[in-house]
């Protein structure tokens, strides 16, 4: 292989600063937005972290012995309009998660939804935190700084989502697993039951790696029958009426697909409906499309597994990037969870860190500007063109394509021995600072000890 990797890392080096620029330009113009609202709406109308309102109003309901509820969607939908001051306009937020999920905001559930928020945001900025020094990098603050400039960390608070519930769940789980605590590692991952698409991945690797990983799976399945059987026994009519809204919610397809950044939502906004055939039904081609791109993305799990099934860090960092891909609902904020396998990957693997950087910051670039480039090409067709069915290209799905694929080259390819180009070819590269403000390294082969860190 070339020195491609190499060659980029040295032009993006000295020009990382305009990645702490942007992303404090985008912090500062959402804080500086709220503070020219009213308190409760940004400067736009936009409420403050509004689907937060998702989680706040069926714990509030549940207080109040509404549980029964929760899942009514007219229901919900007017209380939804009672707990936010007069003048302001919402639609519609629907939990969709198990009830169990409600019981965790019952804390904040007495405050105004614009308290819970910012309390909840806080807590989600405080997993990123603790999440992070979880990860063992060799400068924790500086990578806790890069994570809060990842566009998709940034809108898990903005939106007020979980997301980073759910990147605090994997650090434990990571930590744990590299620790060889696998029962423990599944008994935290189990948490996640509360969004079971994230567990997509772990699933798939701990089920091919059945010998230990068993353990994992058997952690896995004990949290989600705790958690089932202790909520029903609190909250009984929560769980009836999520089991009859459950098919729905699993074909709920009115959201802005341009939020999605995933194989079947790549597809469903390049095809955005059935083709017709001349018997007369209709061939739904994005679904035949985004099975096959899933199968691909198995392929290549299946392939990195082969040759690398002796590195835990490698084989966490696989499973997560093929939950983005092949999970039908991965939003930009659930991109969040990203941040996991680059940063074990960077510390873990460092004689990778040329090809890490470039990939990184091409997915992490194209995530950032995806999400309102589909909005405008959306808006566009709609409005100038009275388009009803609008074809979006959303730019970060090939992107995150070709930077998997090349790194499970990279990954694959290890196993016949370090390669060159992956590695700091000169003294002064080998003294440049990286992006969690360590120095270069060269490295290990893949599966071996780690690094002493300094």
């Amino acid at each position: 292989m070339s020195l491609t990797y190499e060659r980029a890392a040295e032009f993006l080096r000295p020009r990382l600063w305009l990645a702490f620029v942007a992303g404090g330009l985008m912090w500062g113009a959402w804080l500086g937005s709220l503070a020219l609202g009213d308190g409760v709406a940004d400067v736009f109308g936009q409420i403050v972290s509004m689907d937060h309102l998702a989680f706040y109003t069926p714990a509030r309901m549940i207080l109040e012995g509404r549980t029964a509820d929760i899942y009514d969607l007219e229901e919900l939908y007017r209380y939804q309009q009672s707990v936010i001051p007069e003048g302001h306009v919402v639609g519609l937020e629907a939990m969709r998660n198990p009830p169990f999920f409600a019981l965790l905001f019952l804390p904040t559930a007495r405050l105004s939804f614009c308290a819970s928020a910012w309390i909840w945001n806080a807590v989600g900025i405080g997993c990123v935190i603790v999440g992070i020094r979880l990860l063992r990098p060799e400068r924790p603050w500086r990578v806790t700084i890069w994570a809060l400039c990842f566009m998709p960390v940034f809108a898990a608070v903005s939106y007020g989502q979980n997301s980073l519930l759910s990147f605090l769940v994997l650090c434990v789980a990571y930590r744990l697993l590299t620790d060889d605590r696998t029962l423990a590692a599944g008994l935290v991952a189990g948490l996640l039951w509360f969004k079971p698409p994230l567990l997509l991945g772990l699933i798939v690797w701990w089920v091919l790696e059945i010998r230990w990983a068993w353990r994992c799976l058997v952690g896995l399945v004990i949290t989600g029958f705790v958690l089932t059987v202790v909520s029903y026994l609190i909250i009984p009519e929560a769980w009836l009426g999520f089991v009859n809204t459950l098919g729905d919610n699993a074909r709920f397809t009115n959201f802005d697909w341009w939020k999605a950044h995933n194989a079947r939502a790549f597809w469903r906004q390049i095809l955005p409906k059935p083709i017709p055939l001349l018997s007369g039904e209709t061939l739904n081609l994005q679904i035949v499309l985004w099975l096959i791109s899933d199968a691909v993305g198995l392929w290549v799990l299946v392939r990195v597994w082969r040759a690398c099934r002796d590195s835990r860090p490698v084989m966490f960092g696989a499973a997560m990037f093929f939950m983005l891909w092949a999970t039908p609902h991965a939003m930009i904020y659930e991109w969040a969870v990203a941040v996991v396998p680059a940063v074990a990957w960077w510390v873990d693997l460092p004689r990778f860190r040329n090809a890490w950087l470039v990939l990184f910051m091409a997915v992490g670039t194209t995530l950032f500007v995806s999400t309102d480039v589909g909005r405008v090409q959306e808006y566009v067709q709609k409005k100038w063109f009275d388009v009803e069915y609008p074809v979006v290209l959303q730019l970060s799905v090939p992107v995150f394509a070709f930077a998997t694929w090349r790194a499970s080259r990279l990954l694959i390819d290890s196993r016949n021995g370090p390669d060159p180009s992956c590695v700091a070819a000169t003294a002064a590269d080998a003294r440049a600072e990286t992006p969690d403000g360590s120095r270069g390294q060269d490295g290990q082969r893949i599966g071996s000890a780690p690094l002493p860190r300094p």
